[in-house]
């Protein structure tokens, strides 16, 4: 087993014991703690408490479906369909992502409503789409079109 802090501190003390200069001797004991440090950690390097396991054997290893990325999820299905909507021309008119909604259900594609506007917002930042402020009351509502 290796030393503990209290032996290594006090070898260093007992190094420096000899050294008059008081931030010197403060500089040397750092120095040397350090070192002697290490060198215990040399000594005890794979046997703890716990044993030598390989660090290899502790990693988590990831998995991946055949022939997708690691990491990457689907998607693409929120773009796709208001990208088939803009070529089709049904924004020519001011829609609302109600509207759209209303749409995209009939067509069996099912989304979250935010993420039709995260798709909607990223779309009109483009210039692919403008978005105009229409006012129902005191809701604000914005108007998706292509003009």
């Amino acid at each position: 087993m290796g030393k503990g802090y209290r032996e290594i501190g006090k070898q260093a003390e007992d190094a420096v014991r000899g050294i008059k200069n008081k931030d010197l001797r403060r500089e040397a004991f750092r120095i040397l703690l350090l070192q002697f440090m290490a060198e215990g950690r040399v000594e005890n390097s794979g046997k703890g408490k716990r044993g030598g396991r390989n660090i290899t054997q502790l990693k988590a290893k990831k998995h991946s479906s055949n022939g997708t990325h690691p990491g990457r999820r689907g998607g693409g299905v929120a773009t796709l369909a208001i990208q088939k909507l803009i070529d089709a021309g049904s924004f020519k008119i001011g829609r609302d992502a109600a509207g759209i909604m209303k749409e995209l259900n009939k067509k069996k594609i099912k989304l979250e409503p935010s993420q039709l506007r995260m798709v909607l917002l990223r779309f009109s930042r483009t210039g692919k789409l403008k978005r105009r402020i229409k006012m129902k009351g005191k809701k604000v509502t914005y108007l998706y079109s292509t003009k």
